[in-house]
């Protein structure tokens, strides 16, 4: 019967259906199948329903590839004033010609439908593979509570407890990636530019990218054995010589250009970008404790909010029922279609080896409704504890027989979930609505993953195919394209 409805009729179906019945649904027969692929906006309209994030990522890849000229710049005026370009205004002046942008560069409706499918797939997360990366000359050197993150399209590493000062590229094979032409995959070390500003040596804080080639530096420890914990702030800057297209990296010193209530010095802590603007600080490390106090960074106006950031109903910083307990090593994702953030596990104490218990809690800390037209007055926020003990709330693994006992499947999987959230493990989220963990713990680490829907508040336990690493913690990790 939907064979004799008209084009616009089937189109507004389609819009209303899953990701894997819409899929199914193109593959019936040639009149659906043509609507798929001669519709770039179909696709940009499921993505713009199904994950927004990686729509804008979208049309951003497509801004860097063909018109570079467009992209997001970070300028220095006499080296006093830094400016960065409203990221909303960019993307929206870019999507009124985009059209004919696309029509130029020959970009077909197949791409738009590719980026739907890698996210569908992504959000039902079945399975994950590991590709082993061959060691040559240019790979980094071992280290712990390292940086890594994605700087237009490419995964960026540095610091961490070593006397290593470069900067390393990785390069991912990507299938349709036409600036990766060796295939292989492997790392390229690459000597940041010389100025005045030389970043100190730092382990365990955190880099944040802000916009497609610029990230916050913040915190940190500054000697070894966890001690002299800083709060400062540094810019590292991507960009490409204009003569022989090779790769540059700047740093840039904040510190005496930010302004406001300076936060606790920390290491350790989370770092999440929320509304593309205002940088959230929470958790961390000090020399002989850990704590839960929180932040927020205005990176356009490089102001710290002198606002309280979460209600508490004392002074207790210990934590309880109505917020979360001092931690180190946990981790937080924006999931922008609830108005939160989510806090994922941790470790308490004040050492990387101490003995203290390490922690499984989820907690969520809503943001109100208004925080993306007026972020400031939406504070202040309020915690509320979602998991108490991560390991037992709905984990499904395909893997187990269903001849096991329900005990046993439960205590295979807590114990397993609970790994992965241990302190210092690694948290990514891939889709919007999906965040992979690895690695965590410590006596002893672990090497398993673990997903988390955010849009159900439950785990999933996908397959896992590839040689699997061995088992760590103060690991770091990002995400480009489908890897």
């Amino acid at each position: 019967m939907i064979l004799n409805f008209s084009d616009d009729l089937k189109r507004n179906i389609i819009l209303c259906l899953p990701a894997h019945d819409i899929l199914k649904l193109l593959s019936t027969c040639t009149d659906l199948h043509r609507i798929g692929c001669e519709n770039s906006t179909l696709w940009d309209i499921l993505l713009q329903r199904d994950d927004p994030e990686r729509l804008e990522s979208f049309h951003i890849k497509e801004m860097y590839e063909y018109q570079q000229e467009q992209l997001l710049q970070l300028k220095s005026k006499n080296d006093d004033d830094i400016m960065i370009h409203d990221r909303f205004e960019e993307v929206r002046c870019y999507k009124k010609s985009r059209r004919r942008r696309r029509k130029k560069a020959g970009i077909s409706c197949e791409t738009s439908q590719r980026s739907y499918i890698q996210s569908s797939h992504v959000t039902a997360l079945s399975q994950v593979r590991w590709k082993t990366l061959m060691p040559d000359p240019s790979t980094p050197d071992r280290r712990e509570g390292h940086l890594m993150t994605n700087l237009n399209g490419r995964i960026v590493l540095t610091g961490g407890y070593c006397s290593d000062e470069d900067i390393y590229i990785l390069d991912v094979p990507v299938s349709g990636n036409k600036n990766n032409s060796s295939g292989s995959g492997g790392w390229k070390a690459v000597k940041p530019l010389q100025n005045d500003c030389s970043p100190s040596y730092v382990y365990g804080a955190t880099l944040t990218n802000i916009n497609d080639n610029c990230a916050v530096r913040f915190g940190g420890f500054q000697a070894g054995g966890c001690t002299l914990e800083c709060s400062s702030l540094y810019l590292l800057m991507h960009s490409k010589n204009e003569k022989n297209k090779i790769d540059q990296f700047q740093w840039i010193d904040l510190n005496k250009r930010v302004c406001g209530p300076k936060p606790e010095p920390r290491a350790y802590h989370s770092a999440t970008l929320v509304g593309n603007r205002y940088l959230v600080i929470i958790g961390g490390m000090k020399t002989g404790c850990s704590i839960m106090s929180e932040a927020i960074l205005d990176v356009k106006t490089w102001t710290w909010l002198p606002q309280a950031v979460c209600r508490r109903s004392n002074n207790n910083s210990k934590g309880g029922k109505d917020w979360p307990s001092r931690r180190y090593g946990h981790s937080v994702v924006l999931h922008e279609k609830k108005d939160r953030l989510v806090l994922f596990g941790g470790g308490f104490g004040h050492d990387l080896l101490s003995t203290e218990r390490d922690s499984s809690e989820v907690w969520e800390m809503s943001i109100g409704k208004n925080w993306k037209e007026d972020l400031p007055n939406s504070l202040p926020w309020k915690w509320k504890l979602l998991h108490s003990d991560a390991g037992l709330c709905g984990v499904r693994d395909e893997r187990v027989h269903m001849t096991s006992s329900l005990t046993t499947k439960s205590a295979i999987l807590a114990s397993s979930t609970n790994k992965c959230l241990a302190r210092c493990h690694v948290a990514t989220r891939v889709s919007g609505d999906t965040v992979i963990f690895f690695s965590g713990g410590v006596y002893p680490s672990t090497n398993e993953i673990f997903a988390y829907d955010l849009s159900q508040d439950s785990w999933k336990n996908p397959i896992v195919q590839g040689y699997t690493p061995l088992p760590r913690f103060t690991a770091a990790a990002s995400t480009v394209d489908d890897w």
